[in-house]
């Protein structure tokens, strides 16, 4: 009894409201008195205590001239109580981010199972506003596979790292590339955070250290070179154009890829370029370069040419954060393999 209560406290229950709920599920229909008596609550404190669990939604009153309550099945109870914490999330979710601090503190926040593991998954794929990089076997994907889904409807590219061909069926631009490097399962929201959790915790029924998800850059720098060396040792899937050519990348050496296939093919490329200043670029991509060190390209903005590189850059004239590629198709155009 004792380790129940404590256990509905952690999610807001008083004593007295937790010995109240127990009672009513434990003997049915009550009065105020009858709670009172066989809960040991103070008669004076009940109706109290009674109008908060009605409130949220976790008891309710019966019609009749004796005021009369009865608990609300857990199941029903815990749903209506969890919904009103999702929308109290997302409202929360929104003011912060109305709240438009341009520079928020670094930190690293640490995971105690593998729920919390992709709750935050999900919250980092509502966040993506242009890249969303996932390196997690193929087991895994179907965990995520409505979130993946929800990204590309919004346009955002999705780029997986994965040990077998995954069988998804998704519309939008979806790169996959096959790699047997996965240990950890590792998701980059842009290049913005970085979460890392050792796949091992999502077969195994003990508790283990669930991981951590960054916002640190050096952190996130380290994963993107990390993720660098397998693309580079990884077997490409194929892939084809979305409906309007529109295609999203905050990974520089995804985007370069790309833009490496459409202009050795003959097509042209038009770019939009989101720099870390916050200023945006439109132009012409022209040439670029692609080797295992260098990943950039040059803008033709039509007053001048200038050279852009990837997050972390430091021998280009702008880092970009996120880049926007619109290809024009010609009329002996080819798919494009990855």
């Amino acid at each position: 009894m004792e380790s129940l209560l404590e256990k509905l406290k952690k999610f807001g229950f008083t004593k007295y409201e937790a010995l109240a709920y127990i009672t009513l599920l434990s003997y049915g229909p009550l009065t105020a008195r009858g709670i009172s008596q066989r809960a040991q609550i103070p008669y004076n404190r009940t109706y109290d205590v009674l109008t908060s669990l009605k409130e949220r939604g976790f008891v309710e009153e019966l019609e009749g001239k004796a005021r009369t309550f009865v608990a609300v099945e857990p199941e029903v109870a815990f749903h209506r109580y969890s919904r009103s914490l999702e929308e109290l999330v997302e409202e929360i979710r929104q003011f912060a981010e109305s709240m438009g601090v341009e520079e928020q503190k670094y930190a690293i926040w640490r995971f105690s199972s593998p729920e919390e593991v992709l709750l935050s998954l999900k919250t980092m794929m509502k966040k993506a506003k242009f890249e969303f990089t996932l390196l997690a076997p193929k087991g895994f994907l179907p965990k995520v596979e409505d979130g993946l889904r929800g990204l590309l409807e919004k346009g955002v590219t999705v780029s997986i790292y994965t040990d077998e061909e995954p069988g998804l069926t998704m519309e939008g631009n979806v790169f996959i590339r096959l790699t047997d490097k996965i240990g950890h399962i590792i998701a980059m929201r842009d290049t913005t955070e970085v979460l890392v959790s050792p796949s091992l915790v999502f077969n195994v029924e003990e508790e283990l250290p669930s991981g951590f998800k960054s916002n640190f850059p050096e952190i996130i720098f380290s994963y993107y070179i990390y993720l660098r060396d397998i693309f580079e040792e990884s077997k490409p899937m194929n892939f084809a154009l979305n409906g309007n050519g529109d295609m999203r990348f905050a990974v520089f050496y995804h985007a370069i890829q790309v833009i490496e296939n459409f202009l050795t093919k003959g097509f042209e490329v038009d770019a939009e370029v989101h720099t870390i200043s916050g200023e945006v670029l439109r132009g012409r991509v022209t040439d670029f370069t692609n080797t295992r060190i260098i990943n950039n390209f040059i803008l033709d903005t039509g007053d001048r040419k200038v050279l852009i590189g990837g997050p972390f850059s430091i021998l280009e004239e702008y880092e970009a954060v996120g880049v926007v590629l619109r290809p024009k198709k010609s009329h002996n155009n080819e798919d494009i393999q990855g």
